[in-house]
């Protein structure tokens, strides 16, 4: 790898947000499972809730939908249920299935 300076300069847009273009690569960056969740919530409380790097969260008639992938559905599911406000899973069924694991796990950590 190799790299040299350049007399090209390179003025970016007047409305061009550097950290919000770093934050939205990162959350769609190719990873082993997409998902797609609708937050049942307004997009300012959403963000509130939820780092930039995790999802991309764009305004829905039924709340805000987030998208992106994640390696740890498991993961993803503990935080999602850590939100104060409701969600519906759209895609994909494993991240279904990991959020019953994990309610589950919760049930025996409450009845022990």
């Amino acid at each position: 790898l190799e790299a040299s300076l350049s007399e090209v300069k390179f003025t970016p847009p007047a409305d061009f947000d550097a950290l919000q273009h770093v934050e939205q690569s990162i959350a769609t960056l190719p990873r082993s499972f997409s998902f797609e969740v609708l937050l049942k919530t307004d997009l300012s409380t959403a963000h509130h809730h939820i780092s930039d790097g995790l999802g991309v969260l764009e305004p829905d008639p039924d709340g805000v939908l987030m998208y992106g992938s994640a390696d740890d559905l498991l993961c993803l599911a503990q935080l999602l249920a850590g939100l104060p406000f409701k969600f519906r899973i759209q895609a994909p069924d494993a991240l279904r299935q990991a959020l019953r694991d994990h309610a589950a796990e919760l049930a025996c950590l409450a009845d022990s």
